[in-house]
């Protein structure tokens, strides 16, 4: 029997910090010990098909629009078109990754309350 494919999405939501969860950072890559990383959203793992996105700026706020546009060009990139067989997974692994190092998105995994769990 063929497993279940899913067609991943992300809906805006508020996301449960007391749970695994990632933060998206704008900022500036060549300066990362004295630049200024902005958080700009939050994501939960899924359910169901969907990743709930709690954004941590004003989506809508014109200063933000170049932080909100990277974050989520990411967010369909890595969650949805790069059609990963589990996304989760793949972007905890990304939140270790060269490319992630090297992006003006920083992508960081916290494991919520539970800090004996390692979110890679």
């Amino acid at each position: 029997m063929e497993p279940k494919k899913f067609k991943w999405q992300w809906l805006e939501g508020p996301v449960d910090i007391a749970q695994e969860h990632i933060v998206l950072s704008y900022g500036d890559p060549s300066r990362p010990g004295n630049g200024v990383w902005v958080p700009v959203a939050r994501v939960g793992p899924p359910k169901g098909d969907a990743f709930q996105v709690e954004w941590l700026v004003d989506p809508a706020t014109p200063e933000n629009l170049k932080m909100v546009k990277a974050a989520t060009k990411q967010l369909d990139f890595y969650l949805v078109e790069k059609r990963e067989p589990d996304p989760w997974k793949y972007a905890k692994y990304h939140c270790g990754t060269g490319a992630n190092m090297y992006s003006k998105i920083y992508w960081a995994c916290y494991p919520g309350k539970d800090f004996e769990k390692s979110c890679v």
